[in-house]
């Protein structure tokens, strides 16, 4: 990933993008339920395995909010822009010790 940074004495903005390429396996339909018997019974979904093979762009936005010299405040947002399965997410970090 690339990216570009603003800085000052509190606050940092970072944004970040990239190319690069995914593989896994998204669930697919239901093929079938299987139950043990006995006392107790447990239920046992089988699933299609569809195997994904697909380009990505990885972005993200990060604020750092400077308090002190040793302890900020980071607020991330985050996606993954494919052709299977994209996602957006959002995270809060706390960070403790020397900030640069």
């Amino acid at each position: 990933m690339l990216g570009k940074g603003v800085s000052t004495d509190r606050i940092n903005l970072i944004f970040s993008a990239g190319l690069g390429i995914t593989t896994g396996i998204i669930r697919g339909d239901l093929k079938g339920v299987h139950s043990s018997g006995g006392f107790i019974s447990f239920r046992n979904e089988e699933f299609e395995k569809i195997y994904v093979f697909t380009p990505i762009i990885p972005l993200e936005f990060d604020r750092l909010f400077k308090a002190t010299k040793f302890f900020g405040l980071n607020f991330t947002l985050f996606a993954d822009l494919n052709l299977k399965r994209p996602y957006l997410g959002w995270a809060v970090k706390l960070s403790i010790g020397k900030l640069r």
